[in-house]
């Protein structure tokens, strides 16, 4: 069973909720059944639409989305979907996700960090022994 990813595994600091997320349409791309999780990384659409990055540049990130949407939702635009739009905000940088190649997401990530959304290596824990 896959765990859902959760807006805490990716979100780990932003200094005002209200002011770094609103929610925006996403725009259907397609209408192939894409599912889209917790930390994909989105890019202008048409319009004022976000959109997965797929065969666009990271360049051109300028969000990052903080629901899960349904493979079934995809049909039509997804209306009202909670996204972090601006800094600052940490992230955790091992949790974003893109459709893109390697080079796309280090693209994204640069573009993010460029917006405040600054994304962050995870800690990790040392068990020292005596």
């Amino acid at each position: 069973m896959d765990q859902v990813k959760v807006i805490g595994d990716v979100l780990r600091w932003c200094a005002n909720k209200e002011y770094n997320c609103e929610p925006r349409t996403i725009e259907a791309i397609g209408g192939s059944g894409l599912k889209m999780v917790v930390g994909d990384i989105l890019l202008l659409g048409t319009g004022v639409k976000l959109q997965p990055i797929g065969a666009a540049t990271g360049a051109n990130a300028i969000a990052v989305l903080l629901e899960n949407i349904a493979a079934a939702d995809d049909i039509a635009d997804k209306t009202n979907v909670l996204c972090l739009v601006r800094g600052p905000a940490l992230l955790n940088g091992s949790q974003l996700a893109a459709s893109g190649d390697a080079t796309q997401i280090v693209q994204a990530k640069a573009a993010l960090k460029a917006l405040g959304m600054v994304p962050i290596a995870e800690p990790t824990t040392n068990t020292q022994t005596t």
